[in-house]
């Protein structure tokens, strides 16, 4: 189970008087701090209209934890705290990375709070922001008067043992489901898939799952070589995020790993707008399946990400070859070898794919052609007179054979 859908997050209710709207947002407030977030979910969307939009976010949050399939509002995302960061966390289920990235650097900037400040860099950071190594020495000096923050701090100093431990101190006093969705950032981020699937199991045993969760499912899954039970996990995230792109490249490079090749592509199909690495993926099944030309198409998108470019232009050759352009081939992978100044791996790798095209396009000469047939000839009527015993040529056709062997090996070692 994915968690319950709310079809109306808000519910009309009749104008109750200001005083008894403080004690809900109190109780609201006290069932969250106290982690009984299913209270507070509960009462939160009976009153939702009338609550200030901070109480609005605790009651979304709630949601979020308990596994309740909610509808962001964007309009309460207002970067100014880390309640922010967890909500965005919808955004990149929605195939929204960027959008949540940016929530990450508004909370950064605006927020004056230390917690708030880590947990956006802790944000950043697991999701690959590429110049988060910029700004954790920016801002990695507030104050951690708190173990959340000392936890939040040892970890982006890379200092994850010690992370962990303080955590588990802190969660030991405060077991709020909060902790959990940072345990599991913290796993993911390390890649360590065993611990990963333990707390997520745990936490569908306790009634704490959500889709975040099902993601983590399947990455540990598919680290611990799982993938048909990994494609179990995703197919249903698709289910609900059709659009999300990450989830359908992971979908294909399930389906890749499990030989499924015409599924994976028809997966990277969906993406609306395909990284270099997704066109690669998409190039890699299709040179499985013999499709040669879409292969060599697809290999040419992914060759302009400087990341892909050796593997991209290598497998690009290679395709070609297979098509029977092996002079284009041998051409292209000159020139890429050229161009490598300093790389010795790439060029030893070149060098011999290029031995390899040589040989395997060079023509039989004509004059070997004829002594073939002719030796094949002699062999014939060799055999046909030897079981007839006219005359005693075995050996004058065994000599011939070892002629045109050694002819050939000569040929082929120039």
């Amino acid at each position: 189970m994915l968690g319950k859908v709310h079809k109306n997050d808000k519910i009309s209710v009749a104008k109750i008087p200001e005083e008894n709207v403080k004690k809900i947002i109190e109780k609201i407030i006290f069932y969250y701090k106290q982690g009984n977030t299913v209270r507070a979910e509960k009462l939160g969307y009976a009153f939702y209209e009338m609550l200030p939009l901070k109480i609005k976010k605790i009651v979304k949050l709630s949601s979020f934890l308990n596994g309740s399939m909610f509808e962001l509002d964007h309009n309460i995302l207002t970067g100014e705290s880390y309640i922010d960061l967890l909500l965005a966390k919808r955004l990149i289920f929605d195939g929204e990375l960027e959008k949540f990235k940016n929530i990450c650097l508004t909370v950064l900037k605006k927020s004056k709070d230390p917690l708030s400040i880590l947990y956006s860099l802790k944000e950043l950071k697991v999701f690959e922001y590429g110049k988060i190594k910029e700004l954790i020495p920016k801002y990695i000096l507030v104050d951690t008067n708190t173990l959340r923050t000392k936890y939040l701090s040892l970890f982006l100093q890379e200092k994850y043992s010690e992370a962990i431990e303080v955590m588990s101190k802190f969660f030991s006093v405060n077991p709020h489901p909060e902790i959990l969705i940072d345990l599991l950032d913290f796993w993911f981020y390390t890649n360590q898939p065993v611990e990963l699937l333990n707390l997520c199991v745990s936490m569908t045993k306790e009634n704490k799952h959500n889709f975040y969760v099902d993601y983590m499912i399947a990455f540990s899954l598919y680290s611990l070589s799982k993938i048909n039970d990994a494609i179990l996990v995703l197919e249903r995230l698709h289910e609900l995020f059709p659009k999300n792109s990450n989830i359908l490249y992971n979908l294909a490079n399930c389906h890749y790993r499990a030989k499924n090749y015409e599924k994976a592509i028809k997966y990277l199909e969906k993406i609306e707008t395909r990284k270099s690495i997704e066109d690669f993926l998409s190039g890699v099944c299709n040179f499985c399946i013999s499709n040669y030309k879409k292969a060599e198409e697809d290999f040419l998108k992914s060759s302009h990400d400087e990341n892909l470019k050796f593997f991209s232009l290598y497998n690009l050759s290679i395709s070609e070859f297979y098509q029977g352009k092996k002079s284009e081939a041998i051409e292209n992978i000159l020139k890429f070898r050229n161009s490598l100044s300093s790389d010795y791996y790439g060029i030893t790798r070149l060098n011999k794919v290029l031995s390899l095209m040589r040989r395997k396009s060079r023509k039989i000469p004509l004059l070997i052609k004829w002594f073939i047939a002719v030796i094949s000839l002699a062999g014939l009527c060799g055999i046909v007179l030897y079981y007839l015993d006219f005359f005693e040529i075995k050996n004058i056709v065994t000599n011939l054979l070892d002629s045109l062997i050694e002819l050939v090996k000569f040929y082929f070692k120039r």
